[in-house]
């Protein structure tokens, strides 16, 4: 156990000179008041420690391809690892004068053939705006 806090208890009381009174005769009288007096008590409690484990990311595993067949890269986990959550990024190259990124949802990308020709709307000579 350790000292959680501390309390204040009353011991007793002193008298400490608050003033002076006039008497109305040219002389003063002390004026005094009794002040509690207090003593600091230490107050016990258990302490409790503690680690706690959390899980952080560690590695991450990825999968990619050229081909249409995807699939999830087998993780190979190891002793004290566990599978966090999985996301996915479908991209399609477009080739014009230059090459063209685009991720896709899967419904739109589950459509398109590799070597297929499609229409772009290009924003800003930079990034692809729509596939038609």
């Amino acid at each position: 156990q350790e000292v959680h806090h501390t309390e204040r208890d009353p011991v007793g009381t002193r008298r400490v000179k608050a003033g002076h009174r006039d008497l109305g005769n040219g002389f003063f009288e002390d004026v005094y008041r009794d002040e509690p007096v207090y003593r600091e008590r230490p107050v016990y409690r258990t302490r409790v420690t503690y680690d706690v484990q959390r899980w952080v990311p560690d590695r991450t595993v990825r999968a990619s391809g050229q081909d249409h067949a995807a699939h999830w890269p087998d993780p190979q986990l190891r002793t004290g690892e566990r599978e966090a959550s999985r996301a996915e990024k479908l991209v399609v190259l477009l080739s014009g004068k230059r090459t063209y990124r685009m991720e896709l949802p899967e419904s739109r990308w589950a459509v398109l053939q590799p070597g297929q020709a499609v229409s772009a709307v290009i924003r800003g000579g930079w990034s692809v705006r729509e596939l038609k």
